[in-house]
């Protein structure tokens, strides 16, 4: 049995459509509905899902203690991306 090649869809913001497959036959495992965001109020050390959107994850940092993170203006990069290539 051929290997299927997996490709997590966190934000779904890709110019090469990673979040699609990128190529007929990969299997996509979408990861929006884990999308909590929660700061420790002690520690200030913040838990955000892999399903997380950018603009949502500024709006829960923020209401959550007035914290932020550098990022740019699409508000749909996912997490994934972001933290792992800047987007």
């Amino acid at each position: 049995m051929p290997a299927i090649k997996v490709n997590a869809r966190s934000g779904g913001h890709s110019y090469a459509g990673y979040g699609l497959g990128g190529v007929d036959g990969h299997l996509v495992v979408d990861l929006s509905k884990i999308n909590d965001i929660q700061v420790d109020q002690t520690t200030g050390i913040a838990v955000i899902g892999a399903g997380n959107r950018l603009g949502d994850i500024a709006l829960g940092l923020f209401d959550q203690g007035g914290r932020a993170i550098p990022h740019g203006t699409c508000p749909l990069v996912g997490l994934g991306g972001h933290a792992s290539f800047g987007g």
